[in-house]
Formats: structure tokens, sequence, C-alpha cells
């Protein structure tokens, strides 16, 4: 019947985000926010207010974002709003399943800013379902972007991957010439022996302490090749410059690792790094990945069917990684048993012999 303010100081804590730490990066700027909230009760309902500023984005003059309108909860009324300078508007917005929620969009224009307001009341409870995909998935959502088209973003990771790109030593192209000695040009074997030495060699193990672009800027690959370490946009940054060195057409690759994209708006919200190499006579792209050490393709199964991004000075379109062949990747299991019939008529399993043959 009443309402309880809380003073959020006393009820959050903030905490630097340690999940990362699974994967042998540390990023101090990864923060999350936990609440506690008590005396909760069946029935109640939680007001919650976000406020969201971006005083630097990772590309510049850019904005994107996914925001689900349904959760695991039900929603009583939810408002979603986003305010703009009128000389960045949203260029690419899709509402996924705006009528079934009866969403409410309005565009208001004021003060030189433009105002982006969704609302939807009495939105149903969203259930999680067994190994189902990622929820956001799922749901109905608002996808939003500044950019008009994928090769912005393209674009933009192609100049902020350029520099380092370009670092190169004596010892890099020494190293390349020792790795490629003896295989033909653009062969399969030479881009072998590039990739293995990558994905063997150089360990993987960051710290992000990058101010322009922090997840996705690679360090410049002399530190890496010297250091032997780095995270994956760093090993993807120095296989990208040693196939050149070896002289293949060779682009750094971000791609998503879960969910696939929403195609029509073009977004940041990557979370690998991989290496594309295009071959003269094809348009399609080669896909490796060097963060894998002990693998026996240079492109994992569980990369397949993802959204990925080549970076390139004119820019390019956002794909899907192929699929392998099933006949690749199979396990069959046989099994033969020999059943005897007992004095008394019983059957008894004397003799059973299971093979199981994994491929891939």
């Amino acid at each position: 019947t009443g309402s309880i303010q809380l003073d959020v100081l006393k009820v959050c804590s903030e905490q630097i985000d340690n999940s990362q730490m699974s994967s042998n990066i540390y990023d101090p700027n990864s923060k999350i926010v936990s609440a506690l909230i008590p005396d909760m009760a069946v029935g109640d309902i939680v007001h919650i207010k976000i406020t969201r500023k971006t005083t630097k984005a990772r590309m510049p003059n850019f904005f994107a974002d996914i925001f689900g309108l349904e959760t695991s909860s039900p929603i009583f009324n939810l408002r979603y709003v986003i305010s703009g300078p009128e000389s960045l508007p949203l260029k690419s917005i899709v509402t996924r399943d705006a009528e079934a929620l009866n969403v409410e969009f309005s565009e208001t224009h004021e003060n030189g800013r433009i105002n982006y307001c969704w609302e939807v009341k009495n939105a149903p409870q969203a259930f999680p379902e067994p190994n189902m995909p990622a929820m956001y998935s799922c749901v109905g959502r608002c996808i939003v972007s500044t950019a008009k088209n994928w090769e912005e973003i393209s674009k933009w990771y192609w100049e902020l991957c350029e520099e380092p790109l370009n670092a190169i030593t004596p010892a890099m192209e020494e190293e390349v010439k020792t790795l490629v000695a003896g295989t033909e040009e653009k062969s399969p074997e030479r881009l072998l022996k590039v990739f293995t030495y990558v994905s063997q060699k150089i360990r993987y193990m960051g710290v992000t302490t990058e101010t322009v672009a922090p997840g996705y800027e690679p360090h410049p690959v002399s530190m890496t090749f010297e250091n032997k370490h780095g995270v994956c946009r760093d090993k993807a940054a120095l296989l990208v410059t040693m196939l050149r060195l070896a002289g293949f057409n060779s682009y750094p690759v971000l791609i998503m690792v879960g969910e696939k994209l929403d195609a029509e708006v073009p977004i940041t919200f990557f979370n690998h790094a991989v290496v594309a190499v295009q071959f003269d006579d094809s348009e399609e792209y080669v896909l490796m990945d060097p963060t894998n050490e002990s693998t026996a393709e240079i492109f994992p199964e569980y990369l397949c069917e993802k959204s990925y991004l080549v970076a390139k000075p004119d820019g390019e379109k956002l794909k899907l990684s192929p699929s392998i062949d099933y006949h690749k990747n199979m396990v069959s299991i046989k099994t033969s048993a020999r059943l005897e019939i007992a004095k008394d008529g019983a059957n008894l399993l004397s003799d059973c012999h299971t093979t199981i043959d994994f491929k891939g």
C-alpha cells in the first residue's frame, strides 16, 4: 500500500568484475554494481531508474545499444529513453516484437536534442528454458545505432589497428623468413606454419591498459612478438602482420562468440578477435583463430555460424562464419551383444561390446 525509498549508497556496492579472471585477463575498468534489497515479499514491485552517460565511446561519435523489453520477471511499466544531440541522430533502429508487446514509440526534438522513447506496459514474464540461447536474443528488444551501416564500423576498426599492425621489427621479418623457408607462395603449408607459430608460441595473457578503445585496441605487434604473450586482439594483430610478411592478404576480424547479431543494426558488440585471409581469386575469407593453441583446425567448430566483421580500409558488411560438414564432426556408437538362454528359460547377457568412433 505504500512505497519505500532506498538509500542507494547503503544497499549497493561497486566491485571489479572478477569473471574476467577466468580468461586470464585483468581489466580494472570493468566494474559491476550489486544491490541488496531488504525485506522483499511476494507481490512487491521494484522501481528501478537507470541513467547511463557515455563520456568516451570506443568508437568516436558513436552510440549503440540493445535493450530488452521483456525479462524473467513480469514488467508493470517500462520506459526506455535515449537523449542525444541532433547532430548525432540514431540512423538505425529496430524494435523486435513491437506489435506483440504493444510498444509505444515517440520521438521529440527540444533544445537541440532528440529524445527517443519506448514504453511497454504489462509485459508478461519470460521463462528461461534449459540450454536456451541468451535471453536478450529471444525476447522483444530495441537495437539502436548512430551508424548507418556495418562498413562504418569496419573502417573504424581498420584505422584503429593500422598503426599497431605496422610496428614491424627486423626480428619479426627474420622469423617469418625462417618459418616459410621451402614452402610455396600462398600455399596452405605456408599459411599453417605462420598460424602455428602465433597460436603456440604466443601465450594467451594480457592486462587491459589501453586508453583509445579498451578491449578492442591491439598492442603494437612488436610488443606482442617480443613479450611472447597477448590476448585475442593482440595475437590476431600479430598473425595478420606475419601473414602479410609471408605474402598473404590478411585482415583483423571482430567476431561475436554467442548469439547472432541483428544484421539490420550496426553495433560494436563483439567479444573476440580472429583473422581473415582473402585469396586473389575468391570473394570469401579463410578464418583463423590464433588463440587456439592445440586445435587440429585453424578455425574451431565452436566459432561456426557466428557474426563477424572484417576490418578493411573501404569497409565490409557483417558476415556469418561458415558451418562445417557434419560428416567431419560426428560420433558414431556401435554396440554388439550376445544373449544366451539358460535351462530355466531366462535370458542371460553373456557378452556386450561397444565401440565409440570420434571424428573431428
